[in-house]
């Protein structure tokens, strides 16, 4: 649990006030080091306890009270007053002595990570010392080249009081440099500084402003360290320090928290949790040019729901009852700026929830046109004391979409203009009332306090400048449990709870059957288990299943687990399927089950898997979704629909479909016209397949006549044909008229695509091999192309939308997909799909299952009048096969079995089949005389059934015959080119050929049946 915060109990601040009105005592005395300040100011001291009594009548013991409690001023880098150097063990001890309630130390880091207290020493470092000006923000984000970060041992040693290089050296301050006080103050390190108010007792807050994400999360990991530790240092940190940062910098809190796990693990040789993590007061800060970049990225709502999401990671790992995450800091820039106006408003949203928010705080009034480093703006009207003297940010310039204009810094009190420096005396009670203030002069703020006691933000409109337009209320948090240990324990339950608004649906493990359609916006699906097969959302509906409230079918959209039509979804770390197409009754040909439907614009999806047969992912109605991270299955059209989506980082399985050499199709779009605005984006994926023996899968076919489908830097595999598309419906197998010719209007392009190669390496496939009837299909994408398929630039649409921006804190959604395998051992049995009698014999197909260790091939086995026949051996990549030997008329019991290293599974539920004579029987006797360019093949057809092979009337009656380069393709069917033929003899000469070379032949008798097709092999000599 979080150690309470706690501080100087009133009843000891009015006794110590008490002592120095009658005494003129000072305060209880400090361990001080030799040089660190004493003020020995006792009306100051005096005014100081006063206020802290005044403001907290009875003391707490929660820094979160702070976000309903009277101001808490903060020392700006621990300065007091001007006469000695800030950012110094010596200014935050003279804080200390001064009795100020909090201080705020600047921190920056070596180039051999020492967070250390950054100085300015002042503008004229910058000016004077540009190799070193990196530590200034604005002169890193211009990129200069020239920069670089200082060691420790740049710094340590230098004397902040000598020199025009000095610290403190300021028209304001011009003591340090005297000779006559503290003349060797050197820079400190921040664990020295702490571990010296530590030592001092301090019992006020200490806030840390963070510069760099690598910064944050070093200082994290330090604290983080010594609070595992133990000891009273460590305890007094995590009571006491407060880590401030903009939350920009990571992608939200689980990034924080992975980020400084691995730097702590490489650091100490540890692991660090979340919850460890989240013992730690964190700030949350936001400049209104930071938040404009995000919103005009598109995610309109960033800074509220960021926040959100660091609130909602830090009690989830605080057993949700700790908020470890204070108010944060608002940096405003102007009244029209996106932290407070439209969907963004999070100043308001914070003000009419009556919450603290911080500010910076500067002393004068800033109305400087045209700011720059020159010397001349350091000093007078042009300058205040505010970051080094500068009156507004030198550069960057101003967002325009803050402020309308990058020229000028001019503020008014009305709220217009651009600058987040406002004089606090102008601008407190009649405009804003913060709750936190970082100030150069925190005696004279809290001198100024004291007019308004207890003065805290309500529902009122801060002012008369009509900014309260809008009312924000966080969005709720549902927990749902199947186990009944959430607020719900269905989905749809929480679902139907949530406001018109959306929100966020946290959902514990477990394994919940239900139908669900969400059309709220700004709805999250949140899974809370470790992986995303830990949440399994699933149902069993059917294309052709009947709605019982329609007594009609449900058609393919109406097929769904999870509908999404509400903008703004998010899901993440869960799983939703559709398992109709593996259950009775017709198990494939059950027809379209889909798993999600999203028709929900600017829909992320993030560590989400999506299981089913065919139809498993529908994306529709030209809206964007975003698909990171995660793992689609299926077997035919499993991606389809006319939405514009990207598949960023992601594993695409096509699955078995009936047998190995079954048509598989992975995608379906369906753009309908040129003007149309959708296609699918595949990027830095890679395809997976059911076994290593499958063939006849394709990349798409395309159900809109303007299909458009790109695949970028995707790694695929020889189960995917060469020519990779395919028409929809190709006119040669459909009845007439009901054939499709998209291709040729389609679009179907690559960049570097990777095959597996000879050496075990990805190689690019040569594109050449693609299917040529679509002008579009065969043309590699130019660098620049595919560049412009990167999701912020491919969905940014009109609204700018970058999707890879937008994430939830907590969401797991960097894992490890825990990928559908079959566990170690025997295979699961097969499924005999189809099975055809023969004479003599009886030929079937079935669906193998994915084994581990893989398979290694299949027997079939035969009983008949208590006789057994076989077993008859086939390999891996055999689909289909015969069973010879049997007595026509008597029926036979066939099964088939599956094996691997680890032995055989159980045979297949068996089929009764009963041979009968009208077909051929298979070709046997089968002779191969060869030489080293021909092969000459004579066979026997034993029964040539109800009507002749050879000089019967049947057209097209004989033998057909194919050659292959392998076994393999003889069974994928993929024959040498010109060498398939019809023969109406018993004998024939294959010419042409390879010498020492091994062939494989495919050989099936025709009299208006087929025999069972046989697969054989010659050697062709030398």
């Amino acid at each position: 649990m979080k150690y309470p915060f706690k501080r100087k109990r009133s009843a000891l601040l009015v006794a110590q006030a008490l002592a120095v009105l009658m005494a003129s005592a000072t305060l209880p005395t400090h361990a001080q080091s030799a040089g660190q300040y004493k003020l020995t100011d006792s009306a100051t001291r005096t005014t100081l306890i006063n206020l802290l009594s005044f403001r907290l009548p009875n003391g707490t013991t929660r820094i979160s009270d702070y976000d309903s409690a009277p101001v808490i001023v903060a020392a700006h880098r621990g300065a007091v007053n001007r006469a000695h150097p800030e950012n110094t063990v010596e200014s935050a001890v003279n804080t200390l002595n001064a009795g100020i309630e909090s201080m705020e130390l600047d921190v920056y880091e070596t180039s051999d990570h020492v967070p250390y207290l950054m100085h300015d020493k002042t503008l004229y470092r910058m000016l004077n010392r540009p190799e070193y000006s990196d530590i200034y923000r604005w002169a890193r984000e211009n990129g200069a080249a020239n920069l670089r970060t200082p060691a420790w041992s740049d710094i340590e040693n230098d004397s902040i009081c000598t020199g025009e290089d000095g610290y403190g050296q300021t028209v304001n301050s011009p003591f340090c440099n005297d000779g006559t006080v503290m003349p060797h103050i050197n820079p400190a390190t921040l664990e020295q500084a702490l571990y010296e108010l530590y030592q001092d007792s301090y019992e006020g807050l200490v806030f840390l402003d963070l510069r760099e994400w690598q910064n944050v999360r070093d200082v994290a990991a330090i604290m983080s360290h010594d609070l595992a530790v133990g000891d009273g240092y460590g305890v007094w940190e995590a009571k006491h320090v407060v880590l401030k940062f903009q939350t920009a910098l990571f992608a939200g809190p689980e990034d924080f928290y992975e980020k400084t796990a691995a730097y702590y693990q490489s650091l100490y040789n540890a692991s660090l949790t979340q919850s460890a993590l989240a013992q730690l007061y964190v700030m949350p800060t936001y400049t209104s040019n930071g938040v404009a970049n995000q919103d005009t990225n598109g995610n309109t709502t960033w800074a509220r729901t960021d926040y959100q999401n660091w609130l909602v990671w830090n009690l989830r790992n605080n057993n949700g009852n700790v908020y470890n995450v204070l108010s944060p800091l608002v940096g405003l820039k102007a009244f029209g700026a996106s932290l407070n106006y439209g969907s963004d408003d999070l100043y308001t949203a914070l003000w009419q929830s009556g919450r603290n928010m911080g500010v910076y705080i500067p002393e004068t009034l800033c109305t400087m046109t045209n700011p720059s480093t020159a010397k001349s703006n350091l000093f007078g009207a042009n300058g205040t004391y505010w970051e080094g003297g500068i009156c507004g940010p030198l550069a960057p310039a101003m967002n325009a979409n803050e402020c309308g204009t990058a020229s000028t810094t001019t503020f008014d009190l009305t709220g217009q203009g651009c600058t987040d420096h406002r004089p606090f005396a102008q601008f407190w009670h009649d405009k804003a009332r913060f709750g936190f203030i970082i100030t150069d002069k925190p005696i004279e703020t809290l001198d100024y306090l004291m007019q308004f006691p207890g003065q805290r933000p309500g529902s009122a409109c801060p002012g008369s400048v009509g900014t309260c337009h809008i009312t924000v209320t966080p969005p709720p948090v549902l927990i749902v449990a199947a186990d009944g240990s959430g607020n719900y324990k269905t989905i749809n339950a929480a679902v139907a709870a949530m406001p018109a608004s959306g929100g966020v649906i946290e959902i514990k493990p477990g394994t919940y059957h239900e139908k669900i359609t969400i059309t709220k916006p700004s709805v999250s699906l949140i899974g809370l288990g470790q992986d995303a097969s830990q949440v399994l959302i699933t149902h069993d509906d059917y294309a052709a299943k009947i709605n019982p409230a329609t007594g009609k079918a449900m058609s393919t959209s109406g097929s769904y687990t999870l509908a999404v039509s509400g903008n703004d979804f998010y899901a993440s770390n869960l799983t939703i399927q559709n398992t109709a197409d593996y259950e009775a009754p017709n198990f494939e040909n059950n027809s379209q089950a889909v798993a999600l439907y999203t028709t929900a614009d600017r829909a992320v999806f993030r560590a989400v898997m999506l299981e089913g047969g065919q139809d498993t992912l529908y994306v529709g109605n030209d809206k964007r979704a975003y698909f990171n991270n995660c793992y689609v299955e299926g077997y035919v059209d499993y991606i389809f629909g006319n939405g514009k989506a990207v598949f960023d980082s992601c594993l695409i399985k096509t699955k078995i479909h009936g047998n190995l050499s079954g048509e598989a199709t992975i995608t379906a779009q369906s753009k309908a016209s040129a003007g149309e605005d959708s296609g699918f984006v595949f990027l830095n994926s890679q395809l997976l397949f059911d076994s290593p023996y499958m063939t006849n899968a394709w990349l798409g076919r395309p159900w809109g006549a303007y299909a458009t489908t790109y695949f970028v830097n995707t790694k695929m595999g020889s189960q995917i044909e060469p020519a990779g598309w395919i028409e929809f419906i190709p006119a040669a197998f459909a009845p007439p008229g009901q054939g499709t010719n998209n291709l040729p209007t389609s679009t179907y392009r690559e960049y570097n695509s990777f095959y597996p190669g000879a050496n075990g390496n990805w190689t690019v496939f040569n594109l050449s091999q693609r299917e040529s009837t679509s002008p579009n299909s065969n043309i590699a994408l130019s660098s620049n192309d595919a560049a412009n398929l990167q999701p912020d630039i491919y969905l940014a649409g009109s609204d700018k939308w970058a999707p890879t921006k937008v994430f939830y804190g907590g969401d797991h959604s960097n894992q490890a997909l825990p990928i559908p395998t079959p566990a170690p051992g025997v295979p699961t049995a097969p499924t005999i799909t189809s099975n055809v009698a023969g004479n003599g014999n009886v030929q079937v197909s079935w669906a193998g299952q994915p084994a581990s260790p893989v398979e290694q091939g299949y027997t079939i086995t035969a009983t008949q009048n208590g006789k057994t026949f076989g077993p008859i051996t086939l390999p891996p990549y055999a689909s289909t096969g015969y069973i010879d030997g049997l007595a026509n008329g008597t029926p036979a019991t066939v099964t088939v079995r599956e094996f691997n290293a680890q032995g055989s599974s159980a045979p297949s539920a068996s089929i009764q089949v009963t041979p009968v004579a009208h077909d051929p029987s298979a070709p046997t006797n089968i002779q191969t005389s060869t030489s080293s360019t021909s092969a000459t093949v004579t066979l026997t057809i034993q029964n040539q059934g109800i009507q002749p092979v050879f000089g019967g009337s049947v057209a097209h009656a004989g033998i057909y015959t194919s050659l292959y380069a392998s076994r393999s393709d003889a069974y994928a069917g993929k024959a040498l080119a010109g060498t398939s033929a019809g023969l109406t003899t018993n004998s024939w000469t294959f010419t042409n050929l390879r010498p020492n070379t091994t062939y494989w032949m495919s050989l099936a008798a025709y009299n208006g049946y087929y025999s069972p097709t046989v697969i054989a092999s010659f050697t062709t000599k030398p």
